[in-house]
C-alpha cells in the first residue's frame, strides 16, 4: 500500500507532482491524549525509509498522468497480518488457512 505523505507540488512548467510512499515507512506518530492502546502486533511502521514509491506527474495542459514506480521494498516483508483486508476477504483467507493446517 502507498500513502500520499504530503500535498502535491507545482513544477516550474505548470505540471503537478505527487509522491506516494510505502505505508510501512518511517515511525509511528502518536496523536491525541494517548488514550488508545498500541495494537497487539505493534505498529506497522518499520522505523526506516522504504525506497518503494510512486512518482505521479499530472500535466496542466492535457490532464495526462505519467507515473514512475520504484518496486523494491526494503526493511519489511509482505506479511498477511499487516495487510488491510475487508471482513469478507479476511474470512475467505482464514478458511483456506484452516484447511492447510
Amino acid at each position: 500500500m502507498y500513502i500520499l505523505d504530503r500535498a502535491a507540488s507545482e513544477l516550474s512548467d505548470g505540471n503537478t507532482r505527487q509522491f506516494y510512499y510505502s505505508n510501512r515507512s518511517y515511525s509511528y506518530r502518536k496523536q491525541g491524549n494517548n488514550v488508545r492502546e498500541i495494537k497487539s502486533m505493534g505498529s506497522n511502521k518499520t522505523e526506516r525509509a522504504c525506497p518503494s514509491l510512486l512518482k505521479v506527474t499530472i500535466s496542466k495542459f492535457d490532464g495526462k498522468v505519467s507515473t514512475s514506480f520504484w518496486k523494491t521494498h526494503c526493511g519489511h516483508e509482505l506479511e498477511i497480518g499487516r495487510i488491510r483486508l475487508d471482513d469478507e476477504t479476511r474470512t475467505i483467507i482464514a478458511g483456506k488457512c484452516y484447511f492447510l493446517f
